[in-house]
């Protein structure tokens, strides 16, 4: 466990070092993860070794699974704010409490 939390360490720092030159270029802060993954795993080095059916590996999926969704939750805009959730919410000016549709919008 130890030895698989100094490896994420250390990629984490590369990747947040990376980052800006990774912006720029079409390679993706994910891609250094894919890669370093094949290489500290049994496809090269054999530095961390997880297999499929390990219940670290359920957790971490689990864990990814929420900040994906947290994240993209976080990118959308509520479909109430500006009165867009059907008939019943309609009101002058397509918001509620007669705003008008720039007053409503989501800044994301």
């Amino acid at each position: 466990m130890a030895v698989l939390l100094t490896a994420f360490a250390a990629v984490l720092l590369l990747a947040v070092l990376l980052s800006s030159l990774a912006h720029r270029t079409i390679l993706s802060t994910a891609a250094l993860f894919l890669v370093a993954g094949f290489l500290l795993g049994d496809g090269a080095l054999g530095v961390v070794s997880l297999k499929p059916g390990d219940d670290l590996v359920a957790t971490l999926a689990e864990l990814a699974l929420f900040t994906v969704l947290f994240t993209d939750g976080m990118r959308v805009g509520s479909p109430t704010a500006c009165g867009s959730a059907g008939p019943s919410s309609a009101a002058p000016g397509g918001c509620r409490g007669g705003r008008s549709a720039g007053a409503c919008r989501s800044p994301w």
